[in-house]
């Protein structure tokens, strides 16, 4: 590909970026990089690449949300005017009131807040939403610690809170009603076990460090007497493919690993911990990214390709309505044990500030 020579650098980013969806793993993407990255250095070619992909992270994010009816890249210049500059994504979300279509430019980040935009970028974002009369949001990605969040706000919203993201932001501007985001949490603690054997069984599934998959047991403290309530061998609604996506969900809300040699395998043991939560959102995109095949050198989920691949019909990930179910599914057999359920939903804002927030979107009283 010698006329990538003549292509300036954004494009040669996007060539690499679809490159990238066909590579394996980042070793292999790694010859295409030093073949075709020009007068970049290599670093900043897989900075800027991130940056495509946690683009597309958003779009897999409303997929996975089940909140939109049709979200659309925009990845184009706006030829012959420089003073327009095109969002990332055209967005139909699906809401309580109806649908509501607007555009959506992306901003990530690593650290706690985003960077400032320029008001003359900002106005040409602007400028290019009222053209088409739809408005215009803005998407963060920040990060705190190890964990991560994504936050909505209109362009009103952006520029009242400085044209930028923070944290604190998320109960206060309107986009969490469109990503329809609210809190899981803990809220008694209990005590999972995953049970291997060494021969093979019907489960199938094969645990390098364990062997095969054979139970799952999840106990809680009820009056100071324990109460299994949940067992693949005591409850046919429950399959081995549940207890896969149990355990991947819990290791979010457990700690305290520990592995016993029983006579015929081994049990892993995981502590629920008290009061832990995660956003929906991002509980969503953690879960995937687990079951995301990736090669064992590669650290980086890929959203362009888990994308791509469920464009084409891949089936093995999650979406919140699986997800629901599986919830709804340890919850009834709580209470059909006479037991509180162990996982619980939460708002977020003030009470009625979901609805308040979507009735001025669609400029109801």
């Amino acid at each position: 590909m010698d006329g990538l020579d003549a292509l300036s650098e954004v494009e040669k980013l996007k060539i690499l970026k679809n490159i990238r969806i066909g590579c394996a793993s980042d070793k292999e993407f790694d010859s295409y990089i030093e073949k075709y990255r020009g007068s970049m250095d290599a670093d900043e070619v897989k900075r800027r690449l991130e940056g495509y992909f946690l683009e597309d992270e958003f779009a897999l994010l409303c997929h996975l949300l089940n909140i939109c009816s049709s979200i659309s890249s925009l990845g184009q210049n706006s030829i012959g005017n420089d003073g327009l500059k095109i969002p990332d994504y055209l967005v139909t979300f699906d809401t309580e009131l109806g649908e509501y279509p607007c555009f959506v430019e992306v901003k990530t980040t690593r650290n706690l807040e985003t960077s400032k935009i320029s008001n003359g970028m900002l106005n040409k974002y602007i400028d290019y939403a009222k053209k088409f009369h739809k408005p215009l949001y803005f998407a963060s990605r920040i990060m705190f610690g190890d964990n991560f969040l994504w936050i909505l706000q209109s362009s009103n919203e952006f520029i009242r809170n400085g044209k930028k993201t923070k944290i604190n932001f998320l109960t206060e501007t309107s986009g969490f009603t469109l990503l329809n985001d609210y809190t899981i949490s803990i809220c008694q603690p209990f005590k999972l076990e995953l049970q291997f054997k060494k021969e093979k069984n019907e489960s199938g599934i094969y645990f390098t460090d364990y062997g095969y998959l054979d139970d799952l047991i999840i106990t809680v403290a009820n009056t100071g007497q324990n109460k299994a309530v949940m067992s693949t061998t005591k409850d046919i609604s429950i399959s081995y493919r549940d207890i896969l996506f149990v355990n991947i969900l819990f290791d979010f809300f457990t700690q305290n690993q520990y592995v016993t040699p029983t006579p015929n395998g081994f049990t892993v043991i995981k502590n629920g911990e008290l009061m832990r939560s995660e956003f929906i959102s991002t509980l969503v995109l953690k879960v995937n990214h687990v079951i995301a095949p990736t090669s064992s050198s590669e650290i980086n989920f890929n959203a362009s390709r888990f994308l791509s691949e469920i464009e084409n019909g891949k089936e093995s990930y999650i979406d919140k309505r699986k997800l629901l179910i599986l919830m709804n599914k340890i919850n009834s057999r709580l209470e059909y044990n006479g037991l509180n359920p162990i996982l619980s939903f939460g708002d977020l804002g003030e009470p009625g500030a979901r609805r308040s927030m979507l009735n001025s979107l669609f400029n109801k009283t």
